[in-house]
């Protein structure tokens, strides 16, 4: 069939900045084409070239492997496509007519994105906003695509992570407002529980001298079954009042799918291996009545910043499973001898002490030697995942220090989100992993390699030299410094 030009179907684009061509496909059924603007030509405004979305993604992701993947394209003219979208100059790569996205779902997503934009500027409540919305698909829709698509797009609109999430997220701020009469004595009973009336205030300890809150969903322990990371890390700067000087913010966060997520808050009075003994008690004592069992935490790996406190009383109550040591081992005998000797004497008398004061207490304290390597750990090496999350408060709040009450339903709406975000992770197909980018992914292949290469000299030599360790460290240090030239 000889194609006709034709006027395009303009819909909106996530940026909200040029709008998307829509393009019912005559040459695959059940199928609707997708693209967005790439440029204008370079004598005449009036020539447009765009590009289809999808081929485009997998040239993204051809990309990453060091493949070349063509994108099609389209021409308009005056405003006319004179392209044929099915049959462009450069074939379609991304499985066009093949793949498993529907005509209802292209459909729902760009009806979604409209939608909550009218929805914003509309001054009626979300609920019958929403529900007028949905009502609307039957007229935009039915006249060209049929019932049978209509009613797949009022069920996509009705479930899943896009439009309902957004129907409740707007809800939630349309009727956000200042919990009244809300105190560290008496916190209200809508800051108890989470979005969907769990119980999420486990410990409510106002006790002389400890007064500490600990937040968590009991459904939310289920990803702590094959944990394999734990990071833990304090705030001082996001903390209520109450809890000020010298006192802190603590949150929990694991690994899902290569995804840093909390699943624990808790607002601490004291610091000291007591408190934090009792914090992990509690996530202990509730994994035990839910599951019967600890989960996967006595064998995953925990992450802490330089917190001795914390570091003891999560072996106390956990025991997770230690470091090897044995390399930095190798490494305090020869340090001593490895320090050059200066010309001053204070010069040498300072390298001396900082050696001496390196082996007595990195090296030689248990506690301190069997955490604080990183050797062999595929995952996350610190708590940078913990610290960013921490600093995204502060997007926010107004300023720091906020009441009570509003850091407590920063907690909720946190909760909230990653339950359905690890949901989707979990059972849906279609919701991936947010990527690396590609020199990551190099570099941590490049250390891999390295760390691989090392133990293996070490398990098949008799000894290991100071030099072979010093020249392992100038490889990793290079591959982070200079990954690019590599």
């Amino acid at each position: 069939m000889e194609f006709v030009p034709c006027a395009p179907i303009y819909v909106v684009s996530i940026h909200r900045q040029h709008p998307v061509i829509q393009y019912k496909s005559k040459r695959w059924d059940d199928t609707v084409l997708e693209f967005r603007y790439k440029s204008a030509g370079p004598k005449n405004s009036n020539i447009l070239f765009y590009q289809c979305i999808a081929c485009k993604n997998v040239a993204n992701q051809s990309r990453l492997g060091g493949e070349k993947s063509g994108v099609a394209h389209i021409k308009l003219v005056n405003g006319v496509i004179v392209t044929d979208p099915d049959n462009p100059n450069t074939p379609h790569n991304c499985g066009a007519g093949n793949n498993t996205t529907t005509t209802a779902e292209v459909l729902a997503k760009r009806y979604m994105l409209e939608e909550r934009t009218k929805i914003r500027e509309s001054r009626k409540r979300p609920p019958a906003a929403f529900d007028e919305a949905i009502d609307g698909v039957e007229e935009h829709y039915k006249a060209e695509y049929g019932q049978a698509v209509v009613d797949d797009i009022k069920v996509k609109l009705n479930s899943g992570y896009g439009f309902s999430s957004k129907r409740r997220a707007l809800t939630e701020n349309r009727s956000f407002h200042i919990v009244k009469n809300n105190t560290l004595d008496n916190i209200h009973e809508s800051l108890r529980v989470t979005k969907d009336n769990e119980p999420f205030l486990q410990t409510y300890d106002l006790s002389l001298g400890r007064k500490m809150l600990i937040f968590f969903a009991i459904s939310d322990l289920d990803m702590l079954l094959e944990a394999e990371f734990v990071l833990c890390d304090g705030n001082q700067k996001y903390n209520p009042p109450e809890f000020h000087k010298p006192r802190q913010l603590y949150t929990l966060h694991t690994i899902i799918k290569g995804e840093c997520h909390p699943f624990l808050f808790a607002m601490m009075k004291k610091v000291d291996q007591d408190a934090y003994r009792h914090l992990f008690n509690s996530l202990r004592q509730a994994m035990v009545t839910r599951f019967g069992h600890l989960g996967n935490l006595p064998h995953c790996t925990w992450l802490f910043d330089f917190e001795p406190a914390a570091m003891g009383a999560c072996i106390d109550v956990f025991n997770p499973l230690k470091v090897q040591e044995h390399l930095r081992l190798l490494f305090a005998q020869d340090l001593l001898r490895a320090v050059p000797i200066y010309t001053s004497p204070m010069t040498n008398a300072q390298m001396q002490e900082f050696c001496k004061y390196f082996t007595g207490y990195w090296l030689s304290m248990p506690l301190i030697r069997d955490v604080w390597g990183q050797f062999g750990n595929s995952g996350p090496r610190t708590t940078n995942y913990v610290e960013g999350w921490h600093n995204g408060l502060h997007s926010r709040m107004n300023g720091r220090h906020p009441s009570l009450a509003k850091l407590i339903g920063l907690f909720q709406i946190s909760q909230n989100t990653t339950k359905f975000r690890v949901r989707a992770l979990r059972t849906d197909p279609l919701a991936l992993p947010k990527p690396q980018k590609a020199e990551v992914i190099c570099r941590n292949i490049l250390l891999h390699n390295q760390m691989n290469m090392l133990y293996q000299y070490f398990m098949s030599s008799e000894q290991t030299s100071f030099q072979d360790i010093m020249n392992y460290l100038d490889r990793i240090t290079a591959i982070g410094v200079l990954s690019q030239q590599l």
